[in-house]
């Protein structure tokens, strides 16, 4: 995340395990939603990326006791 504070702009940077996910824009808008829900009176801009390619290593420990690994 990012923030211009005084153009009232939260900047969201992510991404999905694929660039193909069918669930791709499903997912953008509900980070959207969440984001706006938090802050309610900023513009919210979600863009994806790509760079670096996502794999499983970047798993945080906590996900990967979530996800019983």
């Amino acid at each position: 995340l990012d923030f211009d504070e005084d153009n009232k702009i939260v900047y969201c940077s992510m991404t999905l395990t694929t660039q193909f996910c069918p669930m791709g824009e499903s997912i953008k808008s509900g980070v959207v939603n969440a984001l706006q829900n938090i802050f309610k009176e900023d513009t919210i801009e979600v863009q994806l990326t790509f760079d670096p390619p996502w794999n499983a290593e970047m798993i945080s420990e906590e996900g990967k006791i979530f996800l019983n690994r």
